[in-house]
C-alpha cells in the first residue's frame, strides 16, 4: 500500500511538473520591442519586460513612438530592440537625461527557441544575454500625441513578454 501511494504521488508530481512548463506560441521575427532600461536593467536585471505596441492609431503616434515608449517607462532610459527576420538585431539605448542614442558598434544577432521559451542575444557571435519567457500579457497606454477621428486621445494596445534572465 505504501509503495502504491509513493508511485501515485510521483506520477501526479511528474504530470503537474510537465504541464506547468507552458509553451508560448509567439513569433518574434520582424518585430520591434522596447524595454525599461533604468540602471541598464536590460543588460543586468534578473527579470525584464519586453513591450510591443501592436498598432499605431495615428500617424502622430507613429512619429512620436520614442516619446510614447519613454512615457510608458515613466521617463526612464529605454532600449529599443528590433528583431529582424534574418536573425539580426538592432538594439538602441535611449538616455533620457543626456537625450542621446547609443548602440554597440558590433553586430547583434538573436535566436528564439520556441520549445524552450528562450530568447538569446549574441554579440559578435558570442552568447551575451539569454532569457526565458515566463508570461505573456497585455496592457494599454493613452497617447498624449495622437488623437482619433472623434477628438479623443488615442489608446494603444501593448503586448508584454515577461522574461527571466538565464545568462
Amino acid at each position: 500500500m505504501k509503495r502504491t501511494s509513493v508511485i501515485l504521488f510521483l506520477i501526479f508530481f511528474l504530470i503537474e511538473f510537465v504541464s506547468a512548463q507552458k509553451s508560448y506560441n509567439i513569433d518574434l521575427k520582424d518585430t520591434n520591442w522596447f524595454v525599461n532600461n533604468k540602471n541598464e536593467s536590460f543588460y543586468k536585471s534578473d527579470t525584464i519586460s519586453f513591450i510591443r505596441i501592436e498598432k499605431y492609431d495615428t500617424y502622430q503616434d507613429e512619429i512620436n513612438s520614442k516619446y510614447i515608449k519613454i512615457d510608458y517607462n515613466e521617463g526612464n532610459d529605454t532600449s529599443l530592440i528590433e528583431l529582424q527576420k534574418n536573425g539580426e538585431a538592432n538594439i538602441v539605448d535611449l538616455s533620457v537625461e543626456r537625450w542621446t542614442n547609443s548602440r554597440f558598434n558590433d553586430k547583434w544577432t538573436w535566436n528564439h527557441e520556441r520549445e524552450k521559451n528562450e530568447v538569446s542575444f549574441y554579440l559578435k557571435g558570442e552568447l551575451y544575454l539569454k532569457f526565458e519567457i515566463y508570461s505573456i500579457g497585455r496592457d494599454t497606454i493613452i497617447s498624449e500625441y495622437g488623437y482619433s477621428g472623434d477628438g479623443t486621445k488615442s489608446k494603444l494596445n501593448l503586448i508584454k513578454l515577461e522574461l527571466k534572465r538565464k545568462k
